[in-house]
């Protein structure tokens, strides 16, 4: 698996959708294999979720949270902060 580091800090309540920013050095590397369905992981939390769109020129993706608990936030609970490492 690939990482990269969150650039912006993103809401991430249970069961709503969450929105991950690349950082711009790191996007041509992300987005040449990224798709629509990959599995994204944060490691420091285990949570899962799958890549819902993918907006090119913002330089983020959508993540929907996996089930059972439908949560994609890291360490603090309902955010996925800037600096949180995103496996793909």
């Amino acid at each position: 698996m690939a990482t990269f580091i969150n650039d912006r800090t993103a809401q991430a309540l249970r069961g709503e959708s969450v929105i991950v920013t690349v950082p711009s050095s790191d996007w041509a590397t992300v987005s040449s294999s990224l798709a629509i369905g990959d599995e994204i992981l944060i490691p420091e939390s285990g949570n899962l979720g799958t890549v819902g769109s993918i907006d090119s020129f913002g330089l983020t993706f959508e993540v929907v949270p996996f089930q059972p608990d439908f949560r994609f936030d890291g360490a603090n609970p309902g955010l996925l902060t800037a600096g949180e490492t995103i496996s793909y």
